[in-house]
This record gives structure tokens, C-alpha cells and sequence, in this order.
């Protein structure tokens, strides 16, 4: 419960702080504003003082009394904008903070302020859903709520980030790509919609990931996280997403460049990671081995395994290859792809030939029956040929790697084969797939 009341108020906090101070108060605070104040203009600078109390000290008698003092100003003067906006704002703080919490009492305080000033005041539901994410309500209940505030004032960004964040949650990136828009145009000054909006055209890409189309929707995402992160420099978030984007967009100095700058704001297993990837396609192999140690010592992150094992393949270490990516293998699901790259750097590091002992029972699904079928054939038809039978980018990733794969088996004469295809490999780009890496590694290392 500690927990919850104290984002309650700090949520309160931040969104009462500016609206309530608005007007400069020169005058030295009195000991007992409550107790002198008689004229409206008093209780006002009364109530702001109580106000400014409570932000210091959270304490519900300090935001009670402002919240008195504001409800006589503004009965002394019912016209008031200025005090129309400020006793709605305290009422809205209290309505958060006070255990039976009434939408509608505060939806007809704001009905009644000036049409003028509307605009700019927050949604009488945006205390609800304020109120529901510190209790951990579930989506279900949360996003009618926000659609009621959008309905309430449409000119405030946060709940249409907030919509934004639940649509992103439920991988509706479309709906959440176009919320974050709106939040966008309606807050050009912070970065964080600017940052939701360049995510979700990111989530996007990601999931179309397969498909040959994707370059502009990242170009679109690393627009807006740019704008995002020149708003906030040091925000560790943005830098490590515009890494990642230039990564994908094959700009691997400017990748490294921000990776690097998200690594000295905060390093985390996920920064390093991604600037172990970015080093592995800048082939810098050494470095890459000794950040990959570090990802497996200080985060406990198997995926240095991998990484250690491509860091050893780039510079012709095949036995250590062959260790650092048995270890990787322990820690993961089986696959018959760790199977046969397994098998690779075996027979490299003993100069063998030899196909795997496997059974098609390793085989998992349709592609992975082609593949295991493609390379235990002794003659290979066309319309076994992994190439013909790949529908999408990412089968065809897989295509060419396991094409080159048997071709350095079947064929120890026709290397240029084996490079072609692991060129190939490379050059479609699918960068969640260690095949990727593994064309690099290799190409680099039979060299």
C-alpha cells in the first residue's frame, strides 16, 4: 500500500505542481494563511502556499486546507478563471489521493470551468486511470478508461501515450504507431512521444521482419527517436533505440557511436549485447570476445556464449569456436540448427567432412524437414533445392547458409560456392538470426 500511495501522489505531484503556480508569489509566507485570510486575493495566495506545502511534505492536512482555502476563493469569485483552474486542479489531487474516489463529481467541477481554459485541464478520467495504474489494474480495465479521457480532453498528450503503451503491450503497433502520433503533435517539447512513436514503427518493421520491405519504416523510426533523443541527450533508452535502428540500417559507426553513449549513461545486458552485435559486424572480433565474457560473468547472459563462439570463428579459433558455442547449446532449447553449426566447426577445427549423427526426429516443423532433408540427400533435385522452396526473406537466410553448409561438405572443391551462399547469407540482413553473424564469422575465418 506504501508503494501505491506514493506514486499517487507523486503522479498528483507532477501534474498540479506547474498548473497551481502559475501565478508568482512575492509575498512572505504567513504563519497561519488559513487563520488571516479574509479577501479572495488572500485565500488564493493562502491556498497556493498550503499547496506549495504539500509539495514539500505530501502531508493530506496541508492539501486539505489548499483545497478549502481554493473552494472560498473561488466561491468569493465565480468567475474566475484563475481560480476556476486551480481549486478543479486541487480537487484533482484530492480525488486521487482520498480513498472513495468520485469521477463524477469531478467531471461536473470541470464542465463548469471557462470554455477558454478547458483546453488545457486535465480529463476528470485521467484521475481514474492515474489512480488504476498504481494499482495494477489490467489493460482491460484501463483502456475504456482512457478512451473516456481522450473523449473528456483530447488536447492532452498523456493518455493517448498512455493508449499508445497498452496497444503497443497487446502488439497492435499500428493502433499504437498512430497514438503515439497524436501525443506527438500535441506535445512538441519532451521526447517521450516522439521515442513511443519511433518504437512502434520499429515494432513494425520487426514484425514484418521476413518481408523486403521494411527499410522505410525504419528510416521513419530513427527520424523520430532522433528527435526524441536530441530533446533528452542522456536518456539511456533513446540512445540505446537509435543504436539498434542504425544497426538494422547497416550505419554501424553511428550505431557504435550511440551504443557507447547508452553504455556510459547505464550499461545494462541489453546495451552491451547489442554492442557486442555491432562489433561483430565491424569485425572487430577481439573486442567482441572480451565484452562477451563480461555479458556472461557480470549478467549471467548465456547469449555470450554465441557471441564468444563467432568472436573465436572470425579469428580462426575453431576448437574454442566449437567450446564457447557447445556452452551456448547447454542453455538453450535444442535445435537442428545447433546441430549442424555444431558439426561445422567440429569438422573445420579436426579438417573432417563428416555429416552429423541426427535422425529426422530433429527435424520440428516443415523448414526444418527441407533443411534436414536437403542435406542428408545424396542428389539433390530442384524442387528440394532450399532456394526454390523459401518463401520469404527469412527462409531464404536460412536457404543460402544451409546450402553453403552442404556445399563445404558435399563439394570440398567448390569453395566458391560456400562463399557465395554465406555472401548471400549476409546480405539479406536479418540480423535476429545468428545465421547472420554466423556468414560473417565464417566468411572471415575460411578465408
Amino acid at each position: 500500500m506504501r508503494r501505491i500511495k506514493t506514486t499517487l501522489i507523486s503522479c498528483a505531484a507532477v501534474l498540479l505542481i506547474h498548473g497551481c503556480t502559475n501565478t508568482p508569489n512575492t509575498n512572505t509566507k504567513q504563519t497561519h494563511p488559513l487563520a488571516q485570510a479574509t479577501t479572495h486575493q488572500e485565500l488564493y495566495r493562502s491556498a497556493q502556499e498550503y499547496f506549495e506545502l504539500w509539495g514539500e511534505s505530501f502531508s493530506p492536512s496541508d492539501l486539505n486546507k489548499s483545497y478549502t482555502l481554493f473552494k472560498q476563493a473561488l466561491k468569493k469569485q465565480p468567475d474566475n478563471i484563475q481560480y476556476q483552474k486551480a481549486f478543479y486542479l486541487v480537487l484533482f489531487a484530492t480525488s486521487i489521493l482520498e480513498n472513495q474516489h468520485d469521477e463524477a463529481a469531478l467531471e461536473k467541477q470541470f464542465n463548469a470551468i471557462h470554455p477558454a481554459i478547458r483546453p488545457s485541464i486535465a480529463a476528470p478520467a485521467k484521475s481514474t486511470f492515474i489512480k488504476a495504474k498504481a494499482l495494477n489494474k489490467p489493460q482491460e480495465e484501463l483502456l475504456p478508461i482512457l478512451e473516456r479521457a481522450i473523449q473528456q480532453q483530447p488536447y492532452d498528450p498523456y493518455p493517448w501515450l498512455e493508449l499508445s503503451q497498452i496497444y503497443a503491450k497487446q502488439n497492435h503497433f499500428w493502433l499504437a504507431a498512430a497514438a503515439a502520433k497524436q501525443a506527438q503533435s500535441l506535445d512538441l517539447e519532451s521526447g517521450a512521444p516522439s521515442y513511443q512513436l519511433g518504437l512502434q514503427l520499429n515494432n513494425i518493421a520487426d514484425a514484418r521482419l521476413c518481408a523486403n520491405n521494411t527499410k522505410a519504416l525504419s528510416q521513419q523510426a530513427i527520424k523520430h527517436i532522433s528527435r526524441a533523443s536530441s530533446k533528452e541527450p542522456n536518456n539511456a533508452d533513446y540512445l540505446y533505440a537509435q543504436a539498434y535502428i542504425y544497426q538494422v540500417l547497416d550505419l554501424m559507426p553511428l550505431a557504435l557511436m550511440q551504443v557507447k553513449k547508452a553504455i556510459a549513461n547505464k550499461e545494462t545486458q541489453w546495451n552491451l549485447r547489442l554492442h557486442i552485435q555491432i562489433l561483430l559486424n565491424l569485425k572487430k572480433y577481439k573486442e567482441a570476445k572480451e565484452l562477451s565474457r563480461r555479458l556472461i560473468k557480470q549478467f549471467e547472459n548465456n547469449d555470450g556464449y554465441l557471441f564468444l563462439a563467432l568472436g573465436h570463428a572470425g579469428l580462426e579459433e575453431w576448437g574454442d569456436s566449437y567450446d564457447a558455442y557447445k556452452n551456448y547449446t547447454l542453455h538453450v532449447k535444442p535445435s537442428l540448427y545447433h546441430s549442424f553449426i555444431l558439426n561445422w566447426l567440429h569438422n573445420i577445427d579436426n579438417n573432417k567432412k563428416d555429416l552429423p549423427k541426427l535422425n529426422s526426429d530433429t527435424a520440428t516443423n516443415k523448414w526444418e524437414h527441407f533443411i534436414y532433408d536437403y542435406v542428408f540427400a545424396e542428389k539433390v533435385n530442384e524442387e528440394d533445392n532450399l532456394l526454390y522452396l523459401a518463401e520469404n526473406q527469412c527462409e531464404k537466410t536460412l536457404g543460402h547458409f544451409f546450402t553453403a553448409y552442404r556445399a563445404w561438405i558435399k563439394n570440398s572443391d567448390k569453395d566458391d560456392a560456400v562463399k557465395h551462399h554465406l555472401q548471400q547469407t549476409k546480405s539479406l540482413r536479418i540480423l535476429r538470426y545468428p545465421e547472420y553473424y554466423w556468414a560473417q564469422s565464417l566468411l572471415d575465418g575460411l578465408n
